[in-house]
């Protein structure tokens, strides 16, 4: 029996936002890479998986030399590397476009980051 593409619900993968309000620590657990959030217009989870790695690093070897283990400095310590600022700034960035419904803010939105692209070579989304 041959099935189609209407027999299926086509569905997204579900993955989750970084959040800069979500709690991503308690008392012995430290979220990091896609359970912390991913990186919202890109989906990028394995090289922010990389930079949660260096900040929950850091994390623990203060934990075993401090003995404590509340982690709660986790959170601002994320928020302030480099990471933490990349994802604030994504989040930013997806609300504003994935909250565009006009074609044509849209596309013109699309032409004016081509042309950045043209005249500033690896500018990407980073504006």
């Amino acid at each position: 029996m041959l099935r189609i593409l209407e027999d299926y619900k086509l569905m997204g993968n579900p993955g989750r936002w970084f959040d800069p309000e979500a709690q991503v620590a308690v008392p012995r657990v430290l979220l990091a890479g896609d359970a912390a959030g991913i990186e919202p217009l890109g989906g990028d989870g394995i090289s922010c998986a990389l930079g949660y790695g260096e900040v929950v690093a850091a994390e623990l070897i203060e934990a075993f030399k401090s003995g404590d283990f509340s982690f709660t400095g986790y959170k601002e310590h994320l928020l302030a590397h480099d990471l933490g600022k990349h994802l604030v700034r994504r989040v930013r960035q997806a609300k504003f476009l994935y909250g565009i419904h006009s074609r044509l803010v849209f596309r013109a939105l699309w032409l004016w980051l081509r042309l950045r692209a043209r005249v500033q070579p690896g500018s990407g989304l980073l504006w």
